[in-house]
C-alpha cells in the first residue's frame, strides 16, 4: 500500500494537482471524481480537452486522498491492536504474578548470602557475577514486569508486540505528510526525531544538544518509560529509543483520531479548517444564505429557533418510543438495533446509466 500512494503521489506532483484544483470547493471536487469515475475511456475522449482533462486530474486526486486515509487508518488499527493485546498480556501476566515474586525474592536472598560470606571485595563480586551473569537479562525482564503490574500499566509489554509492525508503520509515517494545525509542533518535531534514528540500535537516544527536542508533549504515564525520571523537568539528555517511539506512534493514532494531526492530501484526515470561509466573505454572504435557507439572521433568533426544533425532535422521539422496534432500553443505556439493508429496486442499474447518458449529453 505504501508503494502505490508513492506512485499515486508522484503521479500528482507530476500534474501539479494540487495547483489545478486550488480555489475549488471539496464538494465540486469530489463530484468531478465520481463523474470521472462513472466514465469509461471512450466516453472520457468524447468530452472536451478541458472538461476532461480535470476530471482526470480530480479521479487521481481523489484516489491519493482514499489511499492516504487508507494508511491512517491502518496505523491507528495497528496501534489500538497492539494496545489491546499489551493489555491482554498485562492481565495474563497479573496472574502470573506471584511465581515471578518468588523467583525474584529467590534470587535477592542468594545475593545477600553470598554478600555475608567472609570473603574479600574481590571474591565477593565474582560470587555475585556468576550468579547473576547466567540470568541477568531475563532477571531484568522480570523486574520491569513486576514494576509494571506494581504500578498497573500495560505499557512495558507494548514493544515485543509492536515490533514485527515496526518497519511498515515507519514506511506509513515516511509516506504521509503529518502536520500539526495549531502552534504546538511538539510532535512533528518528535516525529521527525525518530525517522532521524529509526534505524538506530542504541537503548538510549540523545535528547539534548543540537536536537532541541521538546517533550511537554509526553503524558505523565509514559513519562518515566521515555526518559527514565520521575519528576517531569525541564531538562532531558536522552530518551528511551523503544518507549519513545511507542509513546510517539501511540500520540500519533490518537491525535488523527481527535484532529490535532492532520495528512496532507488525505480526505477523512485532512484540516477541515482548510474549508472554512474567510471572515470577509461571512460577513459578506452570511444575510444572503441565512435569507435563502430559511434561517434567522441574528444569533439570539438563531439559536432559539435551534432549542425549539430540539424540543420538538425530543418530544416526537419520546411519543414513539412505545412502538419503536429498532430503539431500547438496556441498564440505562440506550441501543439502536442495526437496520437491515434494503436490496436495490428491479432495473435500478439500467435506470442509473441511462440518467447518466443523458446527464453527459446535457454537458456536451
Amino acid at each position: 500500500m505504501c508503494h502505490h500512494a508513492t506512485c499515486t503521489n508522484l503521479l500528482c506532483f507530476d500534474l501539479a494537482a494540487d495547483d489545478f484544483l486550488a480555489g475549488i470547493p471539496a464538494t465540486k471536487v469530489q463530484h468531478y471524481a465520481m463523474e470521472a469515475r462513472s466514465l469509461n475511456a471512450a466516453r472520457m475522449l468524447e468530452l472536451k480537452p478541458r472538461k476532461r482533462y480535470t476530471l482526470a486530474v480530480a479521479l487521481v486526486r481523489q484516489q491519493i486522498a482514499q489511499c492516504l486515509d487508507d494508511l491512517a487508518e491502518m496505523l491507528i488499527k495497528k496501534l489500538r491492536r497492539v494496545h489491546r493485546r499489551a493489555h491482554e498480556e498485562f492481565q495474563q501476566a497479573l496472574l502470573r504474578r506471584q511465581n515471578v515474586t518468588d523467583q525474584l525474592v529467590d534470587t535477592f536472598h542468594r545475593l545477600l548470602l553470598v554478600w555475608q560470606e567472609e570473603m574479600t571485595g574481590g571474591q565477593k563480586l565474582a560470587a555475585i557475577g556468576a550468579l547473576l551473569n547466567p540470568q541477568a537479562g531475563a532477571l531484568l525482564e522480570q523486574c520491569q514486569t513486576h514494576a509494571a503490574l506494581a504500578h498497573h500499566n500495560h505499557l512495558p509489554f507494548l514493544w515485543s508486540l509492536f515490533q514485527p509492525h515496526r518497519s511498515a508503520l515507519f514506511a506509513v509515517i515516511e509516506e504521509v505528510g503529518l502536520i500539526a494545525p495549531g502552534g504546538d509542533k511538539s510532535l512533528e518535531q518528535a516525529v521527525a526525531f525518530l525517522q532521524r534514528h529509526w534505524r538506530s540500535r542504541q537503548e538510549w537516544l540523545a535528547a539534548a544538544g543540537g536536537e532541541g527536542l521538546d517533550l511537554s508533549w509526553i503524558p505523565d504515564r509514559w513519562w518515566k518509560l521515555v526518559t527514565g525520571r520521575d519528576s517531569r523537568t525541564r531538562e532531558v539528555c536522552r530518551v528511551s529509543r523503544r518507549s519513545f517511539e511507542l509513546c510517539v506512534f501511540t500520540r500519533l493514532a490518537e491525535g488523527l483520531k481527535s484532529g490535532d494531526l492532520v495528512i496532507v492530501g488525505s480526505d477523512k484526515f485532512s484540516d477541515y479548517s482548510d474549508q472554512f470561509v474567510t471572515d470577509e466573505e461571512y460577513r459578506a454572504t452570511a444575510s444572503q444564505y441565512c435569507e435563502q435557507a430559511g434561517l434567522p439572521t441574528h444569533r439570539d433568533s438563531f439559536v432559539g429557533q435551534l432549542r425549539e426544533r430540539l424540543v420538538a425532535t425530543a418530544s416526537a422521539v419520546d411519543a414513539a418510543f412505545p412502538e419503536n422496534e429498532h430503539f431500547r432500553i438496556e441498564n440505562s443505556e440506550p441501543v439502536l438495533r442495526r437496520l437491515e439493508r434494503r436490496s436495490l429496486p428491479e432495473n435500478f442499474q439500467l435506470v442509473e446509466d441511462c440518467a447518466n447518458r443523458s446527464s453527459l449529453k446535457s454537458r456536451r
